[in-house]
């Protein structure tokens, strides 16, 4: 499933600004959060890799839990169901009134 499809959780997800642990097949969800900042990847049904990965992100004394804002923000100007229905809106309008004019 997630091989093709970007399911509408990981934008929840990640627009939380928060540092986010998944375990996810190679695709397209898998492509797609690893363009952010604080995504942890972990190879599916490895139980090892997940514990090995919390437990550094618990252990570790750097930022690696602080808020991710650029997350947030990134999923805000880019990824909006609103503003790509707005310019979905545009675009079919223009054609439409395009088509108008040619009759």
């Amino acid at each position: 499933a997630y091989s093709s499809a970007i399911p509408s959780k990981l934008f929840e997800y990640l627009a939380c600004g928060r540092p986010v642990v998944l375990s996810l097949p190679e695709g397209a969800a898998r492509t797609f959060v690893s363009k952010f900042e604080g995504v942890y990847l972990c190879a599916p049904r490895s139980s090892m890799q997940l514990r090995k990965t919390l437990f550094e992100l618990k252990s570790n004394k750097d930022d690696s839990l602080d808020f991710v804002p650029i997350n947030r923000e990134k999923i805000e100007n880019t990824y909006l169901r609103e503003d790509n229905l707005s310019s979905l809106v545009r675009v079919v309008k223009s054609i439409t009134e395009e088509s108008l004019k040619c009759r």
